[in-house]
């Protein structure tokens, strides 16, 4: 699959190993359906300075047969029952969504759950495509959206590593060449323990040719720490879901408030600065400290001209502005061309060529 490429680029922005990382607000369909609150939505993501916001796109009809019964956190009978209720937004609903996120500088996208929708979607010009976990082997829809030419964000939550080989190939073979992967668990919510955040490295060492992020599922908390947590992993795109209010139904109830996706951004901005860079140098920051608390080599007591350098006669103190104690057996041995006094800096001058 020579023709992935580990980035992304949306507008004029480009995310890759080297750059800040790409920051989802997940709405999915907390909205309600209601376009007030996805406004809303949209200016609280901005507020909080992540870069993008994303929602969800299904028909009830076409996601689930009125007997699926549902799981995770659903507060219906059937997953038909609960899809049907956040099914509403069409073409002109997400142009005008779109629209507004990009006055508020803000990158906004959705999953089509069908190639209907992302049909519907490409058509209003949409940035980017989510792939779904659930979707990763639906291959008319990875199909459909790779012919779009667009980066693409692919989930690969209770996924083998066989079937993500499976899917990049589909996206390959018709067109995608920025393809992202999302290390993530198939559970709402997901429990601490089933997070198992180390997926982000294996799918790194497995697809090294594709850019490597979290969607996250474990219920925020007061710290929000775990996308500074996946940041230090590696990850690169940090996917979460986002709502207005935790008491507002749907999938709410598992997302972050506007104050935890602050929090969330914050935290792994401040990873990020942390992490710095991977090369181990002397850095412009350690140089004066360096000069400072290494040592150089000094005289111990006053000599006179002629004397033959001993051992003993050698100190190893601060600062290390003068010859480095590593060269203290190039000395020892050699003959002063020089009187000296104690606590003197040590300098080639100093001595007679052997």
């Amino acid at each position: 699959m020579s023709s992935i490429k580990k980035r992304f680029s949306v507008g004029d922005k480009e995310f890759s190993k080297e750059t800040e990382g790409f920051i989802v607000a997940e709405g999915a369909c907390n909205h309600l359906c209601i376009m007030d609150n996805a406004f809303k939505m949209i200016d609280e993501t901005a507020n909080a300075k992540a870069d993008a916001i994303k929602f969800q796109t299904y028909s009830a009809d076409k996601i689930s047969t009125k007997s699926a019964v549902s799981y995770g956190n659903m507060d219906t009978k059937s997953q038909y029952d609960y899809f049907r209720q956040f099914d509403r937004f069409g073409r002109a609903e997400y142009d005008d969504l779109f629209e507004y996120a990009k006055e508020k500088d803000i990158i906004a996208f959705s999953t089509p759950f069908d190639p209907e929708n992302a049909q519907m979607l490409n058509s209003v010009h949409m940035p980017l495509f989510k792939i779904a976990s659930c979707d990763i082997q639906y291959v008319d829809l990875l199909k459909e959206v790779a012919c779009f030419q667009k980066p693409i964000i692919l989930s690969t939550g209770g996924s083998t590593i066989d079937e993500i080989r499976e899917s990049l190939e589909v996206l390959d073979k018709n067109g995608a060449e920025e393809v992202s992967l999302l290390a993530c668990t198939l559970s709402y919510p997901t429990e601490i323990d089933d997070a198992n955040y180390r997926k982000i490295t294996s799918l790194a060492q497995e697809f090294p040719n594709n850019l490597i992020g979290i969607s996250d599922h474990v219920k925020p908390d007061q710290h929000m720490i775990s996308g500074a947590i996946c940041a230090s992993l590696g990850a690169k795109i940090f996917e979460k879901h986002f709502t207005l209010n935790h008491n507002m139904g749907g999938g709410s109830s598992i997302a972050m408030n506007p104050n935890e996706l602050k929090k969330y951004v914050n935290n792994i901005r401040l990873a990020e600065r942390l992490l710095g860079e991977f090369e181990q140098k002397v850095y412009a920051a350690e140089k004066e400290t360096r000069n400072s608390v290494r040592r150089s080599l000094v005289f111990n007591c006053d000599l006179e001209v002629g004397t033959i350098i001993s051992r003993e006669m050698i100190g190893v103190k601060r600062p290390g502005t003068g010859i480095s104690p590593k060269d203290i057996d190039r000395l020892v041995g050699s003959t002063l061309r020089k009187k000296v006094l104690k606590d003197q800096y040590l300098r080639w001058d100093h001595i007679k060529k052997k």
